[in-house]
């Protein structure tokens, strides 16, 4: 919807609702953390929101989370994901937990960090590079950031020397092209790690990751983000009227500014609620979908089976019946 306000002098004024909310949505950096090891995310996630959301006694991570703030500056938006191989997770819960990390990073991450603890590389940190280019494809690691966490004093010379002795190391660093940056677990800041991804987003043109699955979540909030501002559009009209009549000038400005911010911000994350509760809703249909035509393609193996014996089992009664009768 279109909303002209006309001031007091008569003019004809645009709002800044002239275009739809969503057009206007203020672009935060997304930054999507992967990792086997929890702990690892809840540290470089603190460190990057500036503030203590996961406190460092809590367990592993059993679904995507998103966390919003302002850091050196910049708004900066959180995916954390859990474990590919947390061994109480199904697969099918991992699938699902990625569907709800696309969700929550759309319309596409910025930069993807793929947290490792420089101390113990694993073959399942190896693992984890593979499932990522399974599920989004190999250009997401044009985006991602391999993040080797470390404490005390580390040095890229130092780096090298590890790279001779750790074949998990090398055969990760192998796939990333050497596009690492070296975190220190007890960091105050986040300066030099978001100097790091600044680049990052700069050598990709300024451009965020995306891919079909991403489009098609996208186009589906801003479908809903649509739908809610068409039932909200009275209440914005209303709002914006009372900010009119209180305000003039620069100061008037900067309210509209700040309060369609704060809708824009409601809507969005209204918008994503809504579709994850579809997504949901649909992975649930494809797995018990799955699930009962698995129960029955079992019925069917065991019907036929037994058919099978019953039928060799008359047609050996009737043979013997033949044998007797001669």
């Amino acid at each position: 919807f279109f909303l002209i306000l006309v001031d007091v002098t008569g003019r004809r004024r645009k709002s800044s609702m002239d275009k739809p909310l969503n057009s206007k949505l203020p672009a935060d950096l997304r930054i999507v953390l992967f990792s086997s090891r929890s702990h690892l995310q809840f540290i470089v996630s603190n460190c990057i929101l500036g503030r203590q959301v996961f406190m460092p006694a809590e367990g592993s991570l059993s679904q995507s989370l998103k966390n919003l703030g302002e850091t050196e500056g910049r708004r900066v938006s959180v995916i954390n994901s859990p474990n590919f191989f947390e061994k109480d997770l199904t697969q099918q819960h991992i699938k699902k937990e990625l569907k709800r990390c696309v969700c929550l990073s759309c319309p596409g991450p910025h930069a993807v960090l793929l947290t490792l603890d420089l101390e113990d590389i694993s073959a399942t940190d190896v693992r984890i590079v593979e499932e990522l280019t399974k599920y989004f494809g190999d250009n997401i690691l044009k985006y991602t950031i391999l993040l080797l966490c470390h404490e005390g004093k580390e040095e890229d010379s130092s780096l090298e020397d590890r790279l001779q002795k750790d074949i998990n190391l090398r055969e990760i660093m192998d796939k990333f092209g050497h596009q690492y940056h070296l975190f220190n677990k007890n960091s105050v800041g986040a300066g030099p790690l978001l100097e790091r991804i600044e680049s990052l987003v700069a050598e990709n043109g300024d451009r965020f990751f995306t891919n079909y699955k991403y489009e098609e979540i996208e186009g589906s909030i801003r479908k809903e983000e649509t739908f809610i501002e068409k039932g909200r559009e009275k209440e914005l009209k209303k709002m914006l009227c009372e900010l009119d009549s209180k305000y003039e000038g620069e100061e008037l400005e900067r309210e509209r500014d700040q309060y369609l911010k704060g809708v824009r911000a409601e809507i969005r994350k209204e918008a994503e609620r809504i579709i994850l509760d579809r997504l949901g809703i649909v992975l649930w249909v494809v797995y018990y979908g799955q699930l009962v035509r698995g129960v029955i393609r079992t019925v069917w193996g065991v019907v036929g089976r037994i058919a099978g014996a019953l039928w060799r089992y008359i047609r050996h009664t009737n043979l013997a019946a033949e044998r007797l009768q001669r």
